[in-house]
């Protein structure tokens, strides 16, 4: 299965990533790195679109918590978007929803890290 990770230019002040495919061991594996590396070095608050995920095994989720915390290390916001209904019911019931802020669109993550940006 395809594994795409994207970065958005449409905010020069903001990491904007859109993820799609399995996020599963091979994401871990070949994409999670460059994840990390992106979000850590980039030093602006993050957007990560789930729009286009299709699954995400409980190792992409640790993977997730783990970009999470480097990037509240350096003192930034990260918001994921646009879950799917199946990743979004697996965020859930991992807890997840309290580790993470999750919003319904791109837009709603865009305004909410740049709220002058709207």
């Amino acid at each position: 299965m395809s594994i795409t990770l994207e970065v958005v230019d449409d905010h020069p002040e903001l990491t904007h990533v859109r993820l799609s495919g399995a996020l599963d061991l091979e994401w871990t594996t070949e994409t999670s790195a460059n994840l990390r590396n992106l979000l850590v070095d980039g030093g602006k608050p993050v957007l990560i679109d789930l729009a286009g995920v299709e699954i995400m095994s409980s190792i992409a989720m640790g993977e997730l918590v783990t970009c999470q915390k480097a990037v509240a290390k350096k003192r930034r916001s990260m918001v994921l978007s646009s879950p799917p209904s199946m990743v979004a019911m697996s965020l859930r019931l991992s807890g997840l929803t309290r580790v993470f802020t999750i919003v319904d669109s791109e837009q709603a993550g865009i305004e909410m890290l740049l709220p002058k940006a709207a």
